[in-house]
């Protein structure tokens, strides 16, 4: 099946520790990874990097954008938005660095990957506590 003209796919997605893109536009990914432990809540995750490959149609420019919800669905930062060019062979590699992510709850953390506005991808990612009670279902909150 032909893909539709200026369409993106995507060849990869993670989130890792540190993430670059050489001169020679090679990706280089140190510690992939799709848990985060804490010791108590609420708490912080200093960086990460979402990091992607698309493929699409050759020099096309697309919007991208991200969003990070909680395990109740609520934004967790601000949008993040990149453009993005393709190089002459169809292919691009980003790099979202993510800083300061404020964790406030356990469970499964959600990041949406949408292109040109349409929604291309779904990334979780869990978050567990190390210590105490075992979370409540749907997400623990800290309450003082």
């Amino acid at each position: 099946m032909a893909k539709a003209k200026n369409e993106l796919t995507l060849d990869f997605l993670s989130l890792c520790d540190y993430a670059v893109i050489s001169r020679e536009n090679k990706l280089s990914i140190l510690g992939i990874f799709d848990q985060i432990f804490v010791n108590s809540l609420p708490s912080q995750h200093p960086k990460m990097f979402l990091v992607g490959i698309l493929k699409g149609e050759p020099a096309s420019t697309h919007n991208l954008q991200l969003l990070l919800k909680d395990p109740l669905d609520k934004d967790v930062l601000p949008n993040q938005e990149l453009k993005v060019k393709l190089g002459t062979n169809g292919n691009s590699n980003f790099i979202a660095e993510l800083n300061n992510l404020p964790i406030k709850l356990t469970g499964a953390y959600k990041i949406e990957l949408f292109v040109d506005k349409k929604l291309l991808a779904k990334k979780e990612f869990n978050v567990f506590r190390t210590t105490g009670a075992p979370a409540k279902e749907g997400g623990e909150k800290l309450t003082n």
